[in-house]
């Protein structure tokens, strides 16, 4: 054995389990043995192939890119060192060897693996955890009452739950009661507040309570029982039984898209912030508006109007009702206007923000 690396072995042994190879193609074996090294330590001149060959086909093959790897070399030159760390050394040691502190930044390569295995784990627990809660969440958000006649909708998530809701339902007496809601934010916090919601309006609807006092009882019940940043933008319609009718509010949500059997436009502003923020705010009646079969109204989470292209260009409610006049008029699926919104902010680029669009017809 060299005598470098029996001063190394000798050095390190009454702490580490130390394996020794002597040239870089014995070196390759040793490193892909099961159990697998918890650190290399690699000297750049050797038999054959050099150490810095070893160090890249180390970090190239799957089995072994995750070692730390050490350079312990004659070679003290700054571009031998610099050389060395490019090809993913975690450190580079000039001989002659200090033993402690060859040591000592042993110690810390271990002690850093170590922490990373740990924080590993962690992650690894905690995406299950939220893979739980998730499942959970969207098991409690679906609902057998939803009834989606009259109904055209497209929503477009940012994770694999999220704060957008859709709800649906006839009472007894043929009216029909819609909710489209925006939880702040996306992802799971956003959702929590989901299955809340939904409990309370199919629950009102199978009683055949007031569409008001049960947009109320939400209210008062999301500043009750969830985080005071959290609050729900939305915009609810109620649709009389003969269809002749609509009540309408809008909470929150950017301007609702109407556009009547001549295609002649109206917008509704939000009358009112958000639900969950303030029970002090008078709730309003709602606008009562005659309604017709060839009616189309469009509501929508503010996920679409406030899209990004490249430029930081936000793709605007100008843009958004240009599209929704097409769709009114042609028929088209609401997935024209998704397309538009992927070339817009870019193929491939994701979409920052949940999105939800909503089409009521008469």
């Amino acid at each position: 054995m060299p005598q470098n690396i029996s001063i190394i072995k000798d050095i390190l042994q009454e702490h580490y389990l130390v394996k020794v190879a002597t040239n870089g193609q014995v070196a390759l074996k040793v490193a892909q043995k099961e159990p697998l090294p918890d650190l290399v330590l690699l000297d750049i001149m050797m038999p054959g192939m050099d150490g810095y060959q070893v160090c890249k086909q180390l970090r190239e093959n799957p089995l072994t890119r995750d070692i730390p790897i050490i350079f312990v070399s004659a070679m003290g030159e700054v571009r031998d060192e610099v050389k060395g760390l490019e090809l993913g050394a975690v450190d580079y040691i000039i001989k002659p060897v200090s033993a402690p502190i060859l040591l000592a930044r042993v110690n810390t390569q271990m002690a850093l693996k170590r922490a990373q295995q740990a924080v590993r784990r962690q992650y690894h627990l905690l995406r299950e955890e939220r893979m739980v809660v998730e499942n959970i969440v969207k098991r409690m958000r679906r609902s057998r009452d939803f009834d989606d006649r009259y109904l055209r909708y497209q929503v477009a998530p940012v994770e694999a739950t999220n704060g957008d809701i859709v709800l649906s339902a006839f009472r007894a007496d043929g009216s029909q009661q819609l909710l489209v809601g925006d939880f702040t934010g996306h992802g799971l916090p956003a959702a929590v507040g989901g299955p809340l919601v939904t409990y309370i309006f199919y629950r009102s609807a199978r009683e055949g309570r007031p569409f008001q006092e049960a947009l109320e009882q939400i209210d008062q019940m999301l500043i009750e029982q969830l985080p005071v940043q959290v609050f729900m933008a939305c915009g609810a319609v109620e649709i009389s039984a003969d269809r002749t009718q609509a009540r309408v509010w809008s909470m929150g949500l950017p301007p609702l898209v109407r556009f009547d059997p001549q295609g002649a436009l109206t917008t509704m502003e939000s009358v009112r912030p958000p639900l969950g923020i303030d029970d002090r705010e008078a709730f309003p009646e709602g606008d009562l508006l005659e309604w017709s079969p060839q009616d189309r109204l469009y509501l929508y989470s503010d996920g679409l109007i406030e899209l990004e292209n490249a430029a930081d260009e936000p793709y605007g409610q100008a843009r958004l009702v240009e599209k929704l006049s097409h769709i009114a008029k042609e028929g088209h699926q609401l997935m024209r206007l998704f397309d538009d919104l992927r070339r817009f902010v870019g193929q491939g680029e994701p979409f920052q923000d949940d999105m939800t669009l909503v089409e009521l017809a008469g």
